[in-house]
């Protein structure tokens, strides 16, 4: 008997892996156990991008984290005695009435009785205070189990050892092993540079956890945002960048501006004025080496003065473009290092 044959082809296996992801989503979808999951899940709060920062600074390997209360109250946890807390700042708010001048929603300009007064109106504003509050990470507490979707994988990977050179290869940061608390994977350190794996798991798991943290490392990378791809346009005669998204100035390379674009209600797709910032009927960013001052009426009329191509080039090339006297791609580099372009 050739034992070739009794062997399954890679085409058999792939099936056989497909049929039983597929029968697994319907037997989860069929039970009560997605439900269950994602009630316990919604109970845990969606931290701010700061908060979430300093809970990392205090312990990378943090997982879920929620307070001493909500442990014990919304999952039936408690801390394990002597554990040191995570310190985060949680918002307290005050209301307060304050006038101010009525303005129009399209324009933005304050608005006129029928003598020419501008109309005051009352509002009730939110001024935001803060406090330091502490919380804590799964790992920190004992008690009633969470519930999950998926149990670990385990079994082998045929051609292993080829499969994560590969993905080493690849991973546009070092990859390596490590010891860490059961519950965790594998993490990418934007500090470090580098990807890490928990050693010990099987095959099957250290795969998806390497191209799970590889994903991380290509999308979150600070260190890569020069590379992004930007619409080229034209504005007063001058070469700009355009996005879809909203962007954070601060985090801008330096000599770069950014501005936001406004479309008016009856042409929602068309961007005609451009201000500091805008809330409504926002219609894109425009990113510049032009330091644009706003005139009285607090925006620009740019509906016959901004082209948008169908080019695309990376804030590195643009940056090189208009600023050539960084001195290329080295100064670039410096320039670029810890920036960061929130979308």
């Amino acid at each position: 008997m050739d034992e070739s044959r009794s062997k399954p082809t890679n085409r058999e296996r792939l099936r056989e892996i497909t049929d039983s992801i597929e029968s697994g989503i319907q037997s989860l979808f069929a039970s009560d156990k997605f439900a269950d999951y994602l009630r316990t899940m919604g109970k845990f709060h969606q931290y701010s991008v700061n908060n979430t920062l300093l809970i990392y600074m205090q312990r990378p390997d943090a997982t879920r984290v929620a307070s001493f209360n909500k442990w014990r109250d919304a999952f039936g946890r408690n801390v394990k005695k002597g554990e040191k807390g995570i310190k985060i700042i949680a918002p307290a708010f005050f209301r307060k009435k304050v006038e101010e001048m009525k303005l129009d929603p399209d324009t933005r300009l304050p608005m006129t009785d029928a003598n020419g007064e501008v109309i005051m109106q009352t509002t009730e504003v939110k001024i935001p205070m803060y406090k330091v509050v502490t919380v804590f990470d799964l790992s920190q507490t004992e008690g009633r189990p969470l519930p999950t979707l998926a149990e670990t994988l385990t079994g082998d990977v045929q051609q292993y050892d080829v499969f994560m050179e590969a993905l080493r290869r690849s991973a546009p940061v070092p990859m390596e092993f490590a010891a860490m608390q059961p519950s965790m994977d594998g993490y990418f350190s934007q500090s470090d540079q580098k990807i890490v794996l928990r050693e010990g798991m099987s095959e099957v798991q250290t795969v998806c956890a390497a191209i799970h943290e590889t994903a991380h490392a290509k999308l979150h990378n600070r260190l890569m945002v020069s590379d992004a791809e930007y619409r080229r346009g034209t504005l007063f005669d001058r070469p700009v960048l355009f996005t879809d998204a909203k962007i954070n100035r601060d985090k801008l390379p330096l000599g770069l501006h950014a501005y936001d674009l406004r479309s008016r209600p009856e042409a929602p797709d068309i961007p005609a004025m451009l201000e500091p910032k805008v809330l409504s009927n926002f219609a894109g960013s425009v990113i510049t080496d032009m330091s644009l001052t706003m005139p009285e009426k607090g925006f620009i009329d740019v509906a016959d003065r901004l082209t948008l191509e169908d080019d695309r080039v990376t804030m590195r090339t643009y940056y090189a473009e208009v600023l050539p006297e960084t001195g290329g791609g080295g100064g670039i580099d410096r320039l670029f290092r810890g920036r960061v372009l929130r979308h």
